[in-house]
Parts: C-alpha cells; sequence; structure tokens
C-alpha cells in the first residue's frame, strides 16, 4: 500500500472522527458527503434508507456524550 493511499485513510478516519464528535449538525453536514442517498442501511436487523438513518442517529445524539 503506498503512503499517500494509507495517509488518506488516516485523514478521513481522522476526519470523520472530528466530524463525529461535534455533535449532530456536524455529523450531518459531513454524512452528506460520506453516505449515498440512494443507499440503504442494515441497522440492528432492520434496511433504513439514508433519511432514516439521520433520523435514528438525531434521535440518538441528544442523549450522547456530545451534548
Amino acid at each position: 500500500m503506498s503512503r499517500n493511499f494509507e495517509e488518506a485513510i488516516k485523514e478521513r478516519l481522522e476526519n470523520g472522527f472530528k466530524n463525529w464528535n461535534g455533535g449532530y449538525d456536524g455529523w450531518l453536514e459531513w454524512c452528506n458527503t460520506l453516505y449515498e442517498p440512494d443507499a440503504h442501511y442494515n441497522v440492528y436487523g432492520q434496511r433504513w434508507t439514508l433519511q432514516e438513518y439521520k433520523d435514528a442517529w438525531e434521535n440518538y445524539f441528544p442523549y450522547s456524550i456530545w451534548n
């Protein structure tokens, strides 16, 4: 694996972690660049659309350690 590729992976993970820790609004903005709008997500055995996934996190964030 090339050094540039390793650095790109590291940067993506660190950037994601920073956005995750910024609360729901920061995550929401970042997730629009990460997740495909027409994709489905398997969450706890359920198939969710991107909007369902976002809505679930919106309900979670007020109770998270970031608020």
